[in-house]
């Protein structure tokens, strides 16, 4: 009834974890691209069925480990996200009860864990994405910030309070490697929509999403892991523009 997907590289040392949480599923598929570590041989090792696939973007990566289920409900989750007990018992009620399943997909609280805190303010204060979908309705959309597509709209969506336990980052050298990782997908992305470069995007945006976290959002309440979740946060708004202007310059210069 429920296949839980997931793509992987290099995540042996928080898959494990990952995929016990999910072992009330019926079946676990993994998409690898190349992982240089144990990943693959924990994924099988734990009865997961595992494809090797060529990375393009966080999208198709996730479509095609969607396409590879067998089973007409996804649960879509992260190497280092794990299912609560409260949410396996509510996802296992909604699948085997056809009345409750009248929504195609559902939103998931995400509970954050940050610098070893668990997040309830700032950006993680209303982090609620979609993770449990029917397979006919739903496919993910985004080249970085991946989310998931529902047919018909928000109307067919439905919001679970059990959370989804993400185990982020745990300390900020993780963080800062975390961030120029995505800054790099999501400079080339602001070139492909043809972005404008300009000195709100380098100067106030970033000024802005700190503002947003710390103050709007009360990341102030989450304390010294607030403030450096809100600190980093502006600070990948500002690097993922000043990369983009180092594309800019590079084709200029050509």
């Amino acid at each position: 009834m429920i296949s839980a997907v997931l793509i992987t590289k290099n995540a042996g040392n928080v898959l494990e974890d990952c995929l016990k949480s999910v072992a009330f599923c019926d079946e676990c598929v993994v998409v690898d691209c190349g992982s240089a570590d144990n990943t693959v041989a924990i994924a099988r090792a734990k009865g997961a069925v595992v494809y090797s696939h060529p990375f393009s973007d966080f999208a198709s990566q996730k479509n095609f480990a969607i396409q590879k289920a067998k089973f007409p409900w996804i649960l879509s989750i992260d190497a280092d996200e794990r299912v609560s007990d409260l949410l396996r018992e509510k996802i296992k009620a909604i699948v085997s009860n056809s009345s409750e399943a009248g929504a195609r997909a559902f939103k998931v609280r995400r509970l954050n864990q940050l610098y070893g805190a668990w997040m309830r303010h700032g950006a993680s204060a209303d982090d609620f994405p979609i993770r449990l979908f029917r397979k006919e309705f739903a496919h993910f959309e985004g080249l970085v910030h991946e989310a998931v597509s529902v047919e018909g709209g928000e109307k067919f969506v439905g919001k679970l309070a059990q959370p989804l336990l993400h185990h982020s980052t745990a300390t900020a050298k993780e963080h800062m490697a975390k961030i120029n990782h995505y800054t790099s997908f999501e400079a080339k992305l602001f070139k492909e929509q043809g972005r404008t470069l300009s000195s709100w995007n380098m100067r106030g945006r970033p000024i802005l999403k700190w503002l947003q976290n710390f103050f709007l959002k009360r990341g102030f309440q989450d304390k010294m892991p607030g403030f450096l979740f809100s600190t980093l946060s502006a600070y990948h708004e500002f690097i993922s523009w000043a990369k983009y202007w180092e594309i800019q310059e590079a084709t200029t210069q050509k």
